[in-house]
């Protein structure tokens, strides 16, 4: 590395070091089951989508608050999570396609690291003022985005739980870009559903944008969660988009989580949303 990069990379700490000062607390939400002691990656997946007439109604919202899609849907996970756990300050995972040097460009592979974003949520403020605080967090993370995840783990990370990940335990995704069609005369070519049965984490949220609607992907560990409580996440994350399309200054406490979704679980029907 140049003299430059090594600079960068000490300013680039630097800012994460100071992001994670003080501790935080582990995440935790209304668990099925006993977390297991030994980290589990069996997982399900669910599927759900937010229509074209509510994703217009999204991308507005971005252009009014000089935001994007991937910072609204951002927000309205990290409100989900907080209303679910009623934690303020929590960490959430996400991924970066880290080819910010030019020579790396023409390269084939995968080149990815992970930002663990600090949100601190507060029940007294509205989700608008959440959204542009999460617009300057992510600006920030992004700015800093060079700095290995696995070099923040060994500094601010002293004891390691085998049940968890180290500093987050739930993840966001957002694809933005159009997947290419393949065309080849005289074959009709569509993709695949198979059923994953892997999960890394204890939630993951993997949404984009897909015929001019979101599509939203919900991928949960089966040895925390029924399917049901998680078919039930899936049905609350989507009441939330129409809350605060309905009302962008709604206060975060008067979001409502379904009561089932924050008790200790019993043998529940599966619900019938029609994913």
């Amino acid at each position: 590395n140049s003299e430059k990069e090594q600079h960068v990379i000490r300013q680039q700490e630097r800012y994460w070091l100071q992001e994670f000062k003080e501790p935080v607390a582990a995440l935790n939400l209304p668990y099925d089951f006993p977390r297991p002691e030994a980290k589990s990656t069996a997982g399900g997946i669910l599927r759900a989508s937010i229509d074209t007439q509510q994703t217009i109604k999204l991308k507005e919202l971005a252009s009014e608050t000089n935001t994007t899609l991937f910072m609204i849907m951002l927000t309205l996970y990290g409100v989900f999570l907080n209303r679910l756990s009623g934690q303020e300050d929590l960490v959430v995972g996400t991924p970066l396609a880290g080819r910010q040097h030019a020579d790396l460009e023409p390269l084939v592979g995968m080149f990815v690291n992970s930002l663990a974003l600090r949100l601190q949520l507060s029940g007294e403020q509205s989700f608008a003022e959440c959204l542009l605080q999460v617009r300057e967090k992510t600006f920030l993370a992004f700015e800093n985005q060079d700095y290995p995840l696995e070099n923040l783990v060994e500094q601010v990370v002293m004891l390691r739980d085998p049940g968890r990940n180290p500093l987050f335990d739930v993840f966001f995704a957002f694809q933005n870009m159009e997947m290419p069609s393949l065309h080849i005369p005289g074959l009709k070519i569509e993709p695949y559903e198979y059923e994953f049965n892997v999960s890394r984490f204890d939630l993951g949220f993997h949404i984009w944008e897909e015929n001019r609607a979101l599509s939203v992907s919900l991928e949960y560990c089966t040895h925390l969660f029924k399917r049901e409580t998680a078919l039930g996440f899936l049905k609350n994350f989507r009441d939330m988009v129409d809350v605060v399309l309905d009302n962008p200054d709604t206060l975060l406490k008067d979001v409502v989580i379904s009561h089932e979704l924050l008790t200790a679980k019993s043998e529940t029907p599966v619900l019938d949303l029609g994913f």
